[in-house]
């Protein structure tokens, strides 16, 4: 199964967010991220989507208890190494940390210079190539 790392962006917006963990859930593929992008993700949805604290919260809890094997530790020693935006590093790092192929951002112009292997992808671009395997984006 692909894994893949959700950058904290495709994790804000609620039918987005649905969408990828119902396709993870579905074994579609393998759903990673870090404490730091779920920092990230509570954080904006209190500040940027005027999301309670404690409903933020929960939303977290429940995602970590759907995907227990999602969280990765460990990455912090790859991102000295990683060559893509500097606010963007502990994202690379992670996918590094794991082999994974795939990170799925809305903002791939701060993942170029990537390791060799790991490709940064748009949420449509993803889903569909889930779905329609080989058909031309």
């Amino acid at each position: 199964m692909l894994p893949a790392v959700l950058d904290a962006n495709v994790l804000f917006p609620m039918v987005l967010r649905d969408t990828l963990l119902r396709a993870a859930a579905a074994d579609c593929f393998r759903i990673h991220w870090s404490s730091r992008i779920l920092d990230e993700v509570t954080r904006n949805l209190i500040d940027e989507y005027g999301m309670g604290k404690a409903k933020a919260s929960t939303l977290r809890r429940l995602m970590e208890k759907a995907f227990p094997d999602a969280n990765v530790e460990g990455w912090e020693e790859f991102e000295p190494k990683m060559r893509n935006h500097p606010k963007d590093r502990h994202v690379a790092a992670v996918a590094a940390s794991i082999g994974a192929s795939v990170i799925v951002t809305s903002n791939v112009r701060d993942f170029t210079d990537l390791p060799v292997g790991i490709i940064a992808i748009t949420p449509d671009q993803f889903l569909t190539e889930l779905l329609m395997p080989g058909r031309p984006n």
